[in-house]
């Protein structure tokens, strides 16, 4: 239920023209995102770095020259120069609770223009996929929670999806929700969350 594209599409109302940015997709995956900021505005001339603690994602960016830069590294311990927007998306719920609050804190310290983050909204545990461990659901993340460190939060879809029911009802009330989840984002599935520093953004 959580499609990508779903996520991407509210992401692109929150970026700025990318030209001449330097952008860090952290928990980059096997690389939707960076493949989605490239073919955003400005994305061709943009400097994009992707950063991932699992080997093997890296190595299927790689094949695909989707970013400027892969950085193998835990989130918690990024060692970088500032950039000017920071995408940290369906990343933070693989974090434990207090770590993935420092993650947070780091990666707000390196966005010099906006922050992006997209995590589930409140409960979402899962063990590790396959034999990926860092693919766990390992914290819980609330409105709140980012609403206190001054993002602007919206939502996407309901939270009716969590039960994993995939019924022609769940998938209708994912979509036909939108609209009020943007709203109330407490109801919602994903929560999208931006803080900016430059009010132009």
């Amino acid at each position: 239920m959580q499609h990508p594209a779903e996520i991407e599409r509210w992401i692109a109302g929150r970026l700025p023209h990318l030209a001449g940015k330097r952008v860090l997709d952290v928990g980059c995956g096997t690389g939707s995102i960076g493949f989605f900021l490239r073919q955003s505005p400005g994305g061709s001339d943009a400097w994009i770095t992707g950063t991932d603690i699992h080997g093997p994602y890296l190595d299927f960016c790689r094949r695909f020259n989707i970013y400027d830069e892969l950085v193998a590294s835990d989130a918690a311990e990024l060692d970088m120069e500032p950039f000017d927007v920071v995408v940290a998306s369906e990343l933070l719920e693989h974090i434990p609770r207090p770590a993935a609050d420092h993650v947070l804190e780091r990666l707000e310290g390196l966005a010099e223009d906006c922050i992006i983050v997209t995590t589930p909204n409140g409960p979402d545990l899962r063990p590790p996929i396959g034999e990926v461990e860092s693919e766990a659901h390992v914290s819980v993340w609330r409105t709140g929670d980012f609403r206190r460190r001054g993002y602007e939060v919206r939502g996407i879809g309901c939270r009716l999806h969590r039960s994993n029911r995939q019924s022609r009802v769940t998938i209708a009330a994912w979509y036909a929700l939108t609209p009020v989840a943007r709203i109330v984002p407490a109801i919602s599935g994903t929560l999208i969350a931006v803080r900016r520093r430059s009010p132009a953004l």
